[in-house]
């Protein structure tokens, strides 16, 4: 039995719609320890002569270091997609972290797009399907751009779309555009924009999802309420719920306009509303995913909680059975009515479930961690895909008018054909966009971790990588070309050039048993892990040394490890309920600490000459001595921001990969030295500099300067 409440409507109104000096003598020492050339920054001192005037010595002026002269190349994979639509053409799109790709499924062809293209970029924040088939994208503070085969065109400069970040959008029946943005509810009608304030309209101004009824109003679901919009101006709100129980509406997770004209709101944790047109029913479903089926039958996934129990899948239909009164305390009534039953109790294939997703004549599917789940009419089926390990694998599902089905999966995009999966890929190169670590072996070959594992590329061949476990948290290359990986709690690998060989936490005298964040090595290549919570552990090649942390010392996280040229050990720590870092040091007796913002928690590298610096998230880079951070901060005065990574070249330069782009100080001043079109971000994280003076810089995407 459903049981009827009123929605109180609580208010209804009409409303209308970088450098300055920088301490040339220190790095004129990093840079002659680096070429052995030995340049000054001031001349030695004069011996005194007799003179009947003193003259002053001038100062020579530093000599920039030359920039290194090559070319750019690019490189990045259109298959790290999130978000798919097939178009009125027949043509698959897909998004991704700075990716906009169209597919021609039927040749398996592709075309992507960006700024050459006519796009403000490529990180696209939405992608839908409008009226006619088109595709729409909107982008963060640059509006909603409609692909019109070849030109993309901007509704920008219309003036009329209130805000600039797409929140939700609609299509009625009579085909009308509806756009929910962060300030203001737009309407395209395919020739003209009208826009309608929603200030005081929509609870806080602000609404998550958007549907239309059946007589074309469109109705907003915020975070605090309901509110509908009847044209031209009259707003009606409700953000309260006359019930046994209070209801939160906080939560929002859709909204939904049934084929027979009722809608549905359902709540993350909390309830689903049904609306018929005049009154409400509540109730506590507790949903995590919720949708509709093509033929306007609600069905829910319930997450098992904390216990590890299994997910639900629950659904609501009409027919006989027997109604529990929770609040009341009357016996169990045997009725007929509308209730949620769980219309396959204990049969349910999978215990770990994900997104729904409607299909064609009623059929529903589900995500799950072992693939997907296919509900048609009473049966259920779970279509097992390989690599499929968790129900967000699966990234999104498109369902063509003509039953064809497309998975957005980790390693690009698939077509599922029967219980296979035909893959619709771009063959070759990164693996994924998003790039973590990188170093340069001694045959100059690039190892390259990315968010879907670890890969070579030796100038021409990508070579995909599979080492002992895939978990990757760090990685540094010996003295002797030797690969070392840290696994976390399965401890440290490495790789000799032949074969892989793997140390488990705790396996030997010295190798404490905990996570392993962070791998080291010297100059003289002591390999050195830094493992949570207890200390750090070293190894000559022939046996490992266990260094405790003092009992003072918070070590719940490593952020970084480097060993000095005299053997000192440098961590960044951090530790729950503590508001800021630590720099800790042992300098081969005992350990130190000095306090860090924890914001500032950033990088450590050494310098040829053994010295250890300091890169922090405000932009900083510092010298180290004794466990103390020096005064003078080598890029005061720059436009640098957060530093992520700190490498020294062999001509004594410098570089640094930040937030806002690659840097190099050629001993006197800091230049920007990545292009814009380089990358796909401004955004560098990782910079490895070969031999032969080819330069790789990492982010989103992968870019490369040096000779062709």
């Amino acid at each position: 039995m459903s049981l009827m409440v009123k929605l109180s409507v609580t208010r209804r109104m009409r409303t209308t719609l970088i450098f300055v000096s920088i301490l040339a003598a220190i790095f004129a020492a990093l840079a002659c320890s680096a070429t052995g050339e030995q340049p000054t920054s001031t001349m030695p001192a004069a011996t005194a002569t007799p003179t009947s005037t003193s003259t002053p010595i001038p100062t020579p002026t530093p000599t920039p270091i030359p920039a290194p002269e090559g070319e750019w190349s690019s490189f990045w994979t259109v298959n790290d997609v999130s978000e798919i639509e097939m178009d009125g053409d027949g043509f698959l799109w897909g998004i991704g972290p700075s990716t906009v790709v169209r597919w021609n499924p039927r040749q398996g062809t592709y075309q992507e797009f960006g700024p050459n293209q006519g796009l403000p970029g490529r990180n696209a924040e939405d992608l839908f399907i409008g009226p006619q088939g088109k595709a729409w994208l909107s982008f963060r503070e640059q509006g909603l751009w409609r692909f019109d085969d070849p030109d993309w065109i901007s509704f920008i400069e219309q003036g009329v779309i209130e805000g600039t970040t797409l929140n939700a959008y609609a299509i009625s029946h009579a085909g009308d555009l509806w756009i929910c943005t962060d300030e203001g509810l737009s309407k395209y009608d395919g020739d003209q924009w009208t826009s309608y304030q929603i200030t005081g309209g929509a609870p806080e101004g602000f609404c998550k999802y958007l549907t239309i009824d059946r007589q074309g109003n469109p109705w907003l679901q915020g975070t605090y309420g309901i509110s509908v919009l009847y044209e031209p101006d009259e707003w009606v709100l409700y953000d309260e719920i006359e019930y046994e129980r209070d209801i939160n509406l906080n939560n929002p997770i859709g909204a939904h306009t049934a084929p027979d004209g009722t809608l549905w709101f359902a709540y993350s944790g909390g309830y689903i509303l049904k609306y018929d047109g005049e009154f409400w029913y509540p109730a506590n479903i507790q949903p995590t995913a919720f949708a509709l089926s093509s033929t306007g039958q609600p069905w829910v996934v319930r997450s098992g909680g904390y216990f590890g129990e299994p997910d639900d899948i629950v659904t609501y239909m009409y027919g006989a059975h027997w109604h529990f009164d929770i609040l009341g305390d009357s016996d169990p009534q045997y009725v007929i009515g509308y209730y949620w039953p769980l219309p396959f109790n204990d049969n349910t294939p999978t215990d770990d479930l994900g997104k729904i997703f409607p299909g064609l004549s009623g059929e529903i599917w589900i995500t799950s961690k072992d693939g997907l789940v296919r509900i048609r009419g009473s049966s259920i089926q779970l279509i097992a895909l390989d690599g499929v390990r968790n129900a967000s694998d699966i990234r999104d599902i498109e369902i063509t008018p003509y039953g064809e089905i497309y998975l957005a999966l980790s390693d690009g995009i698939s077509k599922l054909v029967g219980n296979q999966l035909v893959s619709l890929h771009a063959e070759g190169g990164l693996l994924n966009n998003n790039i973590f670590e990188m170093a340069i072996d001694h045959d100059q070959i690039l190892w390259i971790e990315t968010s879907r594992g670890l890969q070579t590329f030796d100038g021409e061949t990508w070579t995909t990588v599979s080492p002992p476990k895939s978990w990757l948290y760090d990685m540094a290359i010996a003295p002797n070309g030797d690969v070392w990986l840290a696994h976390g709690y399965s401890g440290a690998s490495r790789w000799n050039g032949q074969n892989w060989e793997l140390f488990e936490p705790g396996s030997v005298d010295g190798y404490f048993d905990d996570e392993v964040e962070t791998v080291s090595i010297s100059q003289n290549g002591l390999i050195c892990l830094g493992i949570d919570n207890l200390g750090v552990s070293c190894f000559d090649g022939e046996q490992w040394v266990g260094i405790s942390y003092a009992d003072y010392l918070v070590v719940e996280r490593i952020h970084d490890l480097a060993i000095d040229g005299n053997g000192g050990i440098y961590l960044i720590t951090s530790g729950s309920g503590f508001v800021n870092g630590f720099l800790a040091y042992y300098d081969g007796t005992a350990w130190s600490s000095v306090e860090i913002r924890r914001d500032d928690a950033s990088i450590l590298e050494v310098a040829p000459d053994g010295s250890v610096w300091f890169g922090n998230a405000s932009g900083g880079v510092y010298e180290l001595h004794d466990g103390e951070i020096s005064d003078d901060d080598l890029t005061a005065g720059s436009m640098i921001e957060g530093v992520n990574t700190i490498q020294f070249a062999q001509d004594g330069s410098l570089w640094l990969g930040a937030d806002n782009g690659g840097w190099r100080y050629d001993g006197v001043q800091w230049h920007s030295f990545v292009p814009q079109d380089a990358l796909f971000s401004d955004y560098v994280r990782e910079i490895a500099l070969g031999a032969d003076n080819t330069i790789w810089f990492g982010g989103v995407g992968l870019a490369r300067y040096g000779e062709p």
